[in-house]
């Protein structure tokens, strides 16, 4: 049995590991390992892999290493986590990390054009980096996916929007796209969570939330488990360090922060974090037009 000390544990693994529980693990990859404890995931992940609510960061950059293997039984409890006969994690003295940006409160300081041209500086050229046209871009060429995301956001920018529009074309972003996360699914995390985080009036609060709700349902039928629980977290807030940094940059003044937050959060995944980061440029184009 492979012994090791967590250096961080998210807020969420936090406030659970008082109530002794079993789970079992749900996938392993080479930088995270997905538990499944009590029908939500939580993650073992590698170092440099950025911080989440729901994770567990261990020093080690392969975990393959560790033997751990899907269906294993896992107990976290308050002092460590334990795997099987392969991992005991001792969690007592990690910090625990939480994000800064709450909901409701975010509000934007930097142009949409920073932003996108950041964005276009650093994302990478697959997944919906092509759509960055729609935002005054010159960009990629487009691929199958990007090609159905533009003519769906096209949609979306127009004026005049209804709540049926809305639900019926976000609904069509679900799933879209290959992969464990696809590219729509990482976009609409970073539209619902930035959403959640805005300073919004009351009536595109209500607005969002319906799109959450709607999202999240079609979500359980339309992508895999992984990317629905990432729906479900950025939903709420529950969002990685990175796109907290982004948040925070967009909150400040400051082109050389934003620059270095968008450049964090691109070079996240084959296309996930480029995707997250066009998702937060769109809901903020979106929310003005929030009101139905």
């Amino acid at each position: 049995m492979r012994i090791l000390n967590a250096y961080s544990i998210g807020k969420k693994v936090n406030e659970i590991k008082e109530d002794n529980l079993i789970g079992s693990v749900h996938s392993v990859f080479n930088k995270v390992i997905n538990l499944d404890i009590e029908g939500d995931l939580y993650s073992i992940t590698a170092k440099n892999v950025p911080k989440t609510p729901y994770s567990i960061s261990l020093p080690l950059s392969d975990l393959t290493k560790l033997n751990i293997f899907e269906d294993q039984a896992s107990l976290l409890d308050e002092s460590k986590l334990k795997i099987g006969k392969s991992l005991s994690c001792d969690i007592k003295d990690a910090s625990i990390w939480s994000p800064k940006s709450k909901e409701n409160t975010v509000e934007i300081m930097q142009s949409e054009k920073s932003l996108s041209g950041s964005i276009n500086n650093y994302g990478k050229p697959s997944g919906m980096k092509p759509i960055l046209d729609l935002f005054g871009e010159t960009t990629s060429e487009d691929n199958i996916f990007s090609k159905k995301a533009r003519m769906i956001l096209k949609k979306l920018l127009s004026d005049n929007l209804n709540k049926k529009t809305v639900l019926e074309e976000t609904s069509k972003l679900v799933g879209l796209g290959p992969g464990l996360t696809p590219s729509g699914d990482d976009l609409l995390c970073g539209v619902l969570a930035t959403l959640f985080l805005l300073r919004l009036p009351d009536e595109a609060n209500y607005a969002s939330q319906s799109i959450s709700n709607h999202i999240l349902k079609v979500g359980q039928k339309q992508t895999n488990s992984i990317s629905n629980s990432f729906l479900k977290h950025y939903s709420c807030g529950m969002i990685d360090e990175t796109f907290d940094n982004l948040m925070i940059a967009l909150e400040n003044n400051s082109e050389p922060q934003l620059d270095e937050a968008v450049e964090k959060i691109c070079s996240f995944g084959h296309s996930s974090g480029t995707d997250l980061a066009i998702g937060v440029l769109f809901a903020i184009n979106l929310k003005e037009k929030l009101v139905w």
